[in-house]
């Protein structure tokens, strides 16, 4: 039996552009919450901000690479490992995993 994350399913279905899309969105709905309704400290709320706007930004840049054929983009296992270190750097793998499965539910 083979263990595919749902990242890695997401990545490889013809859902990707939309994928990549819902998932920055939620993203930025996490980033908003950070600071608008949130009972984090500063220091807390800005390395939360800081942690999502590195992940969007590495999402966006893929994004434009699948949609524009630029050759900015990292191959699947490359953009998940990429993905892996800034989660792990920033320890919110419970929160990644919550977020990718809103990101990955069909609309």
């Amino acid at each position: 039996m083979t263990f595919e994350s749902p990242l890695a399913r997401a990545l490889a279905s013809d859902q990707r552009p939309a994928f990549l899309a819902r998932l920055g969105y939620e993203l930025a709905m996490a980033e908003r919450s950070a600071y608008r309704d949130s009972d984090l400290t500063p220091e807390q709320a800005l390395r939360l901000v800081a942690f999502l706007n590195e992940v969007r930004l590495v999402l966006a840049n893929q994004l434009v690479a699948d949609t524009t054929g630029a050759l900015v983009g990292h191959p699947d296992d490359a953009l998940i490992e990429r993905l892996a270190q800034l989660v792990h750097r920033a320890d919110m793998g419970p929160f990644w995993a919550r977020t990718v499965d809103r990101a990955a539910r069909p609309r």
